[in-house]
């Protein structure tokens, strides 16, 4: 049986390990922030720094080797779009990490991706944001680009996020007898990577259709795809896109995307997730295939998740919650860290995203009820002298009535000084 005295973490208000000297810089297109856009704010942010984005439009931008922490202000709606281009996450070193929370990414055009992570070392953690792939503007065969696109990145978690593939283009009013028309992008593509998803939708992309003119319809794109790659998926929906329609006799319609497709060369498990393959096209010349739920090997965890939810930014002194939600009679143990590192372990259940700090302890915070909800209410302490934002990492692990521990999903929660 489990004990809770293995479980090592600091306290839920620990100090942190970034640098006291690290700044928050705002971004904020109205200009009444440090920055109008994000590539010129990414430039000049120093390792370790804050870059707090108010409501606005912006231009994609490229992050290599700096780790950041880049977070839409709370209440804000924040779009990041550009025309074919991408944002970008790479080559974090050991040591460096990034936070992507409360954002829009979305793509434009053709093969554009919402978010592409390449060659990090370092921790990536994706929160609250919307991942869009590009919707195909070529006629007639571009297809849409990826939600997100992951490669070669050891040490991924998104959290409570939306990722949907772009559209693959349509014939439109221009006749493309013969033609393929463009597929739909992946919610999801993992290459050489470990990932987990928590708490997120994760959609393929649509085939496009013709119409009117006999182009063949395009596939739909699958939720999530991968190879080499390690995956662990929890309480999160997966649908393939559909296939594109085809209008005449001979054209074939597209094929429906799978909701998950795994290549032989991966390890996938799930917990208290849904997977749905997409809806074929039509055509008046047959029938096409619809998308399988799952291709490739999937090892499901027993039970079903748990879940702790709680604000993305607050300030010093400030008020809020934290909600737990579970099954009646689980114990609720809580627990931090300044720092975040992946480890898959079957015994919980789930990702263990918080990393070992000494000295460690752990806080018993409630039992659930017969509601299989409840929550505290907490005052987040002032930052230290020179300290302008902090980090922390939060986990719960509930304890079920049999002593069977399961670990939640990540809240990463940034605390800014009252001056911002």
């Amino acid at each position: 049986m489990w004990s809770p005295r293995l479980f090592l973490a600091v306290a839920l208000f620990g100090g942190s390990t970034r640098p006291l000297l690290a700044d928050v810089l705002v971004v904020d297109a109205s200009g009444a922030g440090d920055f109008t856009d994000l590539q010129p704010a990414v430039d000049f942010a120093a390792d370790g720094d804050t870059l707090l984005v108010k409501t606005g439009t912006y231009g994609h931008f490229r992050l290599d080797a700096k780790g950041l922490v880049v977070l839409a202000e709370a209440g804000a709606t924040v779009t990041i779009q550009e025309l074919v281009t991408d944002t970008s996450i790479s080559n974090l070193g050991k040591g460096q990490m990034v936070l992507l929370s409360g954002l829009v990414f979305r793509g434009l055009g053709e093969h554009a991706d919402g978010l592409c992570l390449w060659r990090n070392t370092g921790p990536v953690r994706v929160q609250s944001c919307t991942l869009l792939g590009g919707d195909a503007l070529e006629y007639p065969e571009g297809d849409g680009g990826n939600g997100a696109y992951v490669c070669e990145c050891p040490d991924v978690a998104f959290t409570d996020c939306t990722i949907r593939g772009g559209h693959g283009s349509d014939d439109g009013d221009d006749p493309c007898f013969g033609c393929q028309l463009g597929s739909g992008g992946y919610g999801m593509w993992m290459d050489r990577s470990t990932v987990t998803v928590n708490r997120c939708t994760i959609t393929g992309g649509d085939g496009g259709s013709s119409p009117s003119w006999g182009g063949d319809g395009g596939d739909g794109g699958h939720g999530a795809a991968l190879d080499n790659s390690n995956y662990v998926a929890v309480d999160s929906r997966f649908q393939g896109g559909d296939g594109g329609d085809s209008s005449d006799v001979f054209p074939v319609c597209g094929r429906g995307g799978a909701g998950l497709w795994v290549e032989p060369t991966s390890v996938v498990h799930e917990l208290a997730c849904s997977f749905a393959g997409g809806k074929a096209g039509s055509t008046f010349g047959g029938e096409c295939a619809d998308g399988q739920d799952v291709v490739g090997s999937v090892t499901s965890l027993s039970g079903p998740a748990r879940a702790m939810l709680t604000e993305r930014v607050v300030r010093e002194g400030q008020t809020y919650d934290l909600a737990f939600h579970g099954a009646p009679r689980d114990a609720v143990y809580l627990a931090s860290s300044p720092a975040t590192l992946y480890r898959f372990l079957p015994s919980l259940r789930g990702v263990h995203l918080l990393a070992p700090i000494q000295p460690s302890s752990r806080a018993r915070t409630g039992t659930i009820p017969g509601s299989g909800a409840f929550s505290i209410t907490v005052t987040q302490p002032d930052l230290r002298p020179g300290e302008q934002s902090r980090i922390v990492h939060t986990q719960a692990i509930f304890v079920d009535r049999l002593g069977a521990p399961i670990v939640t999903n990540l809240q990463s929660l940034v605390v800014l000084d009252s001056g911002f």
